[in-house]
């Protein structure tokens, strides 16, 4: 395990109640609780992140075949498909 470093965190009495009881209920105490609390907030950051570069991988493909292929009218599509099938 890493050396902890102690630090000092400021915040209203309100808050620091509501972190007590959630710490409680999860059976941490506030150290452990905040801690935990941080590294959550990094992990979904991390996944937004991957996330976000996952879609501007897809837009960029999309955007190649796109260029490759001629103009396509969806929607005119469906709408011979729906005639068709009457």
């Amino acid at each position: 395990m890493q050396q902890m470093v102690r630090i000092s965190v400021s915040m209203d009495e309100k808050l620091l109640g509501e972190i007590d009881r959630a710490a409680a209920k999860e059976g941490r105490n506030r150290s452990e609780f905040l801690r935990h609390a941080v590294e959550e907030y990094f992990a979904q950051e991390e996944a937004k992140e991957r996330r976000r570069r996952a879609m501007e991988k897809a837009i960029t493909i999309q955007d190649k075949i796109r260029a490759k292929t001629k103009p396509w009218d969806a929607v005119g599509f469906i709408r011979k498909m729906r005639t068709a099938n009457r």
